[in-house]
């Protein structure tokens, strides 16, 4: 079967069995990608792996270690070696469907002279919702009282596919599409679709631990690197996040010092907003634990 001149870069530290969903989804291409590679670190493929082990049965699929751990820097080590003429950055928990590089192929290929990255509708196979959907009369009041009184976000359908002052990206739902592509400020990092000149090879993340909030700053750049930022409802991909509410706490601590962060040093978001929202979300969280509430 020919390949299509596209390259996959899979960020991992091959401890997740969801990985093999992924590779499975990829080698299923009705226009396979003419490679994929997992950017490991070196301690994660110890041949005691088994996940490791389980790939090598994969031909198309190469896997290669480095001597560093962080997703970002991973994942750009991989597009600095990537030959195609797009790239393909998916998490290794997101499956993809069997026409989703054909599809993102021929929606680039209508941008052609142009730099873009295009982002499918992310659908969560645990809770069985779209990242972005419609909106329920809890959701209304919170988003109203939180995210646009205290977070800057413009009141309703507005907010969509847009950063708000204290760098809240929101998704764009299904519902908003008015075409099969639409232009958005922020594209969120489990899966993009980027032309080979558009890459940003530099990493961009100092920060240690998950890469929250990642892609709020890849966004960032790209649009400053004059790349066109576009979301599609013509693919829609999975993913599992099965996050522990326990770690709620030490989540958002995190997210608050990487907005911090973004805000000083690309000028980014309103410091006041980021601080008075993280503040907010803090009480709410503590509200949740003892009331039993789930307010989010």
């Amino acid at each position: 079967m020919p390949t299509c001149n596209v390259s996959i870069i899979i960020a991992s530290l091959l401890n997740t069995p969801t990985i093999l969903k992924t590779i499975e989804s990829i080698i299923n291409q009705t226009e396979p990608a003419q490679e994929v590679f997992i950017i490991a670190p070196e301690s994660c493929l110890k041949e005691n792996n088994e996940i490791a082990v389980k790939i090598k049965d994969y031909f198309s699929i190469t896997c290669i270690a480095v001597p560093f751990k962080g997703q970002v820097k991973q994942r750009i080590y991989g597009f600095q070696i990537a030959s195609g003429n797009f790239v393909m950055q998916l998490d290794d928990d997101v499956v993809i469907p069997a026409d989703a590089i054909a599809k993102f192929k021929i929606l680039a290929d209508k941008f052609q002279g142009q730099k873009v990255a295009i982002g499918p509708i992310l659908y969560n196979r645990l809770s069985k919702k779209y990242v972005a959907s419609s909106i329920d009369l809890k959701n209304r009041l919170r988003l109203l009282l939180i995210d646009s009184l205290i977070g800057g976000a413009a009141i309703g359908m507005k907010k969509f596919g847009k950063i708000s002052p204290s760098l809240n990206p929101y998704s764009l739902p299904i519902s908003q599409f008015k075409r099969e592509v639409m232009p958005v400020e922020f594209l969120p990092g489990g899966c993009i679709f980027i032309s080979k000149e558009a890459l940003v090879i530099q990493n961009y993340f100092p920060f240690e631990g998950k890469a929250y909030c990642e892609d709020i700053i890849h966004s960032i750049l790209l649009r400053r690197n004059k790349v066109t930022l576009l979301a599609t409802k013509e693919v829609i991909v999975s993913f599992e996040d099965n996050a522990d509410r326990s770690e709620a706490e030490s989540r958002l601590r995190h997210e608050f010092n990487i907005k911090k962060y973004i805000c000083r040093r690309y000028n980014k978001g309103v410091l006041a907003r980021i601080t008075a929202y993280y503040y907010i979300l803090r009480v709410a969280n503590i509200i949740s634990h003892i009331k039993r509430f789930d307010f989010f």
